[in-house]
């Protein structure tokens, strides 16, 4: 006979957790399982930068030691995975020839770095990614004098960061596009990301592809479109893809793009099968359409609204309200900060750009149609909070005898505070 859960999260990152955690914290009754075929438990992901470098210790990195599962009456099983799911007998069979029934099902199975398998040299000893807590032990404990890192989303521009931090000799950041993370940053912010990458000791190359991973027994080097790069270790921070095996072999509907399908109250299109996390493609409260948002707060939110919800708690009537592409990173010790718009997502549109640039420190806001649509700073977080509050608020901006310049460095004198970053530690 098949072992019964009222709640069965697959995956044992940040949004499982907290839909378990909060499930259990909502009703105490509940029989909550988590399978994880991670060996570990939950990890920070934001702190292994910090751990890589040095800054904290290695069992910092964890949100919960397993004792911490036990005292909140969450059943955990680590190393055991799902290999498939029958969503008619509402069971689940894993790697152990277990066989399980669940109430309800949550997936949580995340993403995984990308990795270009067909290039040449991505197999050689030396290619990094980083992504679980044995991916930080590797660069921790790689005896790395000269690093490549590939790519400048958050892992990218953190990584190369703590490695140089760490003390690794000659740190190279190379993308293929024309500047720093287009996504988010128009090239003048990308110009003084670079110059503080430079404070640092970091060289970043823009506008150059890799091609090649050099080496025989092990990294020795990589080729670009334009130079060969002499170094012993790649770190890999291209982006990540949706882990969704499981769901398409249950029969959940994915994107054109690969994530799990939901709606506001993250349900699939299966009953009682509901999913959070990297894994999914959720509504994004910015840009009014469902897109990938593999960012730690989302996972977070997302498992606390789910496990709230399915063990009878109060939520939103509207659901969840959505992602937010806050995008926050940092070059050293410089804040690097986005939310809304680029000028490259509104090229072929009217709107008004206002800039401040100093020294070290970069600010801009997009305005359109007297909204502000989107804000961009590095090396300062001053305002944030204040355009960060007012773009979801959707206020209306009248520049009409206003000191734009005093505005841009100064939008508190103009706008209500906001706590919400600050809640992220700005």
């Amino acid at each position: 006979m098949s072992q019964q859960y009222d709640l069965i999260v697959v995956g044992g990152g940040i949004a499982g957790y907290h839909t378990a955690l909060s499930a259990r914290e909502t009703n105490p009754d509940l029989r909550v399982l988590i399978l994880s075929a991670d060996r570990e438990t939950t990890c920070s992901a934001p702190c292994l930068p910090d751990y890589i470098a040095g800054h904290i210790p290695r069992k910092n990195v964890f949100v919960a030691r397993e004792e911490t599962f036990r005292e909140k009456g969450i059943h955990l099983s680590l190393g055991e995975r799902v290999v498939s799911a029958d969503p008619e007998k509402h069971t689940v069979t894993t790697d152990r020839e277990r066989t399980l029934r669940y109430g309800a099902l949550v997936l949580a199975t995340g993403s995984e770095p990308i990795r270009l398998r067909r290039m040449e040299g991505t197999a050689l000893p030396g290619n990094h990614v980083l992504k679980r807590v044995t991916d930080a032990d590797a660069l921790a404990k790689a005896p790395a004098r000269r690093a490549v890192v590939v790519g400048t989303g958050a892992i990218g521009l953190e990584g190369a960061s703590s490695l140089k931090e760490r003390g690794v000799e000659e740190v190279t950041l190379v993308e293929a596009l024309e500047w720093i993370n287009p996504k988010c940053f128009d090239r003048a912010a990308s110009d003084y990301m670079k110059k503080a990458f430079a404070d640092i000791g970091v060289h970043v190359l823009t506008g150059e592809a890799i091609t090649a991973v050099e080496g025989v027994d092990r990294v020795t080097g990589v080729r670009t479109e334009k130079r060969s790069i002499p170094c012993d270790l790649v770190l890999w921070g291209i982006g990540m893809r949706p882990v969704t095996d499981l769901a398409a072999s249950m029969g959940v509907c994915l994107s054109k793009s690969g994530g799990i399908e939901v709606d506001a109250f993250m349900r699939t299109n299966l009953p009682d099968v509901y999913a959070v996390g990297d894994c999914t493609e959720p509504y994004d409260e910015f840009y009014q359409r469902p897109m990938a948002n593999m960012l730690w707060r989302t996972a977070t939110e997302q498992g606390t609204f789910v496990g709230t919800y399915l063990a009878g708690g109060d939520v939103p009537e509207e659901g969840y309200e959505g992602g937010k592409l806050l995008f926050l990173t940092y070059v050293g010790d410089a804040p690097a900060c986005s939310y809304g718009y680029t000028e490259g997502a509104l090229k072929g549109k009217r709107y008004t750009v206002l800039e401040d640039r100093q020294e070290d420190s970069y600010r801009k806001v997009l305005l359109q149609n007297h909204k502000i649509v989107g804000f961009q700073m590095v090396n300062t977080l001053e305002g944030a909070n204040e355009l960060y509050a007012q773009i979801r608020k959707g206020a209306t901006v009248d520049l009409k005898g206003t000191d734009r310049e005093e505005f841009i460095r100064f939008p508190e004198k103009y706008f209500a505070m906001s706590a919400y970053l600050r809640q992220m530690k700005m």
